[in-house]
């Protein structure tokens, strides 16, 4: 499990949280850059930092709302058609 953070002036601006085998998949299940800081950079060197500790030869997987589509295709992501998720509460 890792916990990334994003520091501006020692005031968190960025986390990233995910989950590892280190060998096959990391799963990221949550990355968030505050809005004065978006833009900048943040995600990006989250997104790469993870890659770093989660394994470089794993995938990622992830799932994203619809506003966070275009930042993950700028990275690299392509969506996959083969995902399913069991809905939480179920």
């Amino acid at each position: 499990t890792f916990v990334i953070t994003a520091r501006v002036e020692g005031r968190v601006v960025g986390i990233a949280r995910a989950i590892s085998d280190g060998a096959w998949v990391t799963h990221l299940s949550q990355i968030f850059v505050h809005e004065d800081h978006r833009g900048c950079g943040i995600g990006r060197k989250l997104v790469e930092h993870l890659r770093t500790v989660g394994g470089e030869e794993c995938a990622i997987v992830l799932q994203s709302n619809a506003e966070a589509k275009v930042f993950y295709e700028r990275l690299g992501f392509a969506v996959s058609e083969g995902a399913y998720s069991w809905p939480r509460g179920v």
